[in-house]
């Protein structure tokens, strides 16, 4: 996400293609002028709640996947320690001794 100043983003919106008319521009000013346009109370949370049940459900999925990524890194470290144990209790002393006695 980009972050503009309040002089890059007045370029911005002027180079924006026109979206409404001028007459339709007129209307939508009259309305932002109006006191009764504006509210004090949020709007219904009702409204957003398939997006709050979108949200919460990605939220798992995440914290699902992360929980899958630090149970298979504790594997994969386990399985490392287990191979690197092998090699110094069996491999490396038969490789000592291959050494030692030609």
């Amino acid at each position: 996400m980009r972050v503009l100043s309040s002089t890059q983003l007045t370029k911005w919106l002027t180079r924006q293609p026109h979206v409404y008319s001028d007459d339709e521009t007129r209307q939508l000013a009259a309305l932002a002028e109006q006191p009764t346009t504006w509210h004090t109370q949020p709007a219904e949370t009702r409204v957003f709640e398939p997006q709050k049940q979108s949200f919460t459900r990605l939220q798992n999925e995440v914290a699902d996947a992360r929980r899958r990524s630090r149970l298979w890194n504790a594997a994969v470290t386990a399985a490392t320690a287990c191979g690197v144990g092998y090699f110094v209790m069996e491999l490396f002393p038969q490789l000592i001794a291959a050494a030692i006695i030609p």
